[in-house]
């Protein structure tokens, strides 16, 4: 048990991982991936869950979609998905679809990759992204969709050394991330992923991974091996002391040392209203 100062303990600590299916990553994904389109094979369930979890109203067109498994199709051993994708090219024109699977065609042994492989064309890939929360849970099936684009990103020349910023940021995150590391002297590659497919950023065995937020390790693993990259060890930039460590650390990859101290102490001032508060 984690003793903390007060009455109240916490008994149990493991962030978010038991709080939300895994298709909660569509979410933000589907947002950040400005040319991409998320089709989810699932149920009435899965269709409810995000239709409330996200808001959406009930005549929006936004880039994801459900392929709704009906009680006459368990007796099939395949869906059928080329109208669907049809459908999606002539109202949405993506570049990339990602198709996801949900807890229902899990159990039914849809084979996911062979359906994917079916349906990708040379001008419109659609890459399989295991999302079941029978397995993944919240940003764990954003580390699935990262996984995918691996194949996607140009191999980076040894000798070429750059940070790629791994995890799925907002636009004026990923500015504020850049717009540090260049006056800190640190050269970026990019962002995994990027506002668009085309611009996935090049990873070779210099290159920097940076992850700014947990539960990518899949992603982080596979570049490990396939391409050689180092990720970098560090606090995710998460606070005051949290954002100093990693940048330090991350400058010291460079070979560039830097002190962040009194950054770091201007931060806690500002925010020490509301650190009382929580006191």
């Amino acid at each position: 048990m984690m003793q903390v100062p007060g009455e109240v303990q916490i008994i149990k600590e493991d962030n978010v991982t038991h709080s939300f299916c895994g298709l909660a990553c569509v979410g933000w994904l589907y947002q950040k991936i400005k040319d991409s389109f998320f089709l989810i094979l699932g149920t009435h369930t899965c269709a409810h869950f995000l239709q409330n979890a996200l808001g959406m109203m009930i005549f929006a067109k936004p880039r994801f979609g459900i392929a709704l498994i009906e009680e006459g199709d368990l007796s099939k051993s395949e869906p059928t998905l080329e109208e669907i994708i049809a459908e999606i090219k002539a109202d949405h024109n993506p570049s990339v679809i990602f198709l996801l699977s949900s807890c229902t065609p899990e159990v039914m042994k849809v084979d996911f990759k062979g359906l994917s492989d079916h349906l990708t064309t040379p001008e419109l890939p659609v890459l399989f992204v295991p999302a079941s929360g029978l397995v993944y849970n919240f940003t764990q099936a954003e580390d699935s969709v990262l996984h995918a684009l691996v194949p996607f990103c140009p191999e980076a020349p040894a000798g070429e050394k750059k940070v790629v910023f791994l995890g799925s940021v907002n636009d004026a995150t990923a500015d504020d991330l850049r717009a540090e590391a260049e006056e800190l002297g640190i050269p970026v590659g990019g962002f995994l992923p990027e506002s668009r497919f085309d611009r996935l950023p090049a990873i070779g065995p210099d290159t920097i991974l940076a992850p700014v937020q947990p539960y990518l390790s899949r992603v982080a693993v596979k570049l490990e091996r396939e391409r050689g990259a180092k990720v970098l060890a560090s606090l995710f930039p998460f606070g005051p002391d949290g954002t100093r460590a990693f940048w330090e650390d991350l400058a010291k990859e460079f070979g560039i040392t830097v002190d962040l101290r009194d950054r770091e102490k201007a931060a806690w001032e500002k925010i020490r209203p509301q650190t009382g508060l929580l006191r």
